[in-house]
């Protein structure tokens, strides 16, 4: 269960950080403030569940 979240996390993160850079280098504004505010609520959320299940 543990590793499924791990991996399930990470492809989160790494998807966020992806749609980040893309919309900071296509110069979209509304793309990369969401895709930072999606990052940051996954990021809280992460550590909440954490702290639950550790």
């Amino acid at each position: 269960m543990r590793l499924g979240m791990i991996i399930l996390f990470a492809v989160l993160y790494i998807a966020l950080i992806l749609l980040f850079v893309f919309g900071y280098k296509k110069k979209r504004k509304k793309i990369w403030v969401t895709s930072l505010i999606l990052f940051l609520v996954a990021l809280i959320i992460t550590i909440i569940i954490t702290t639950i299940y550790a």
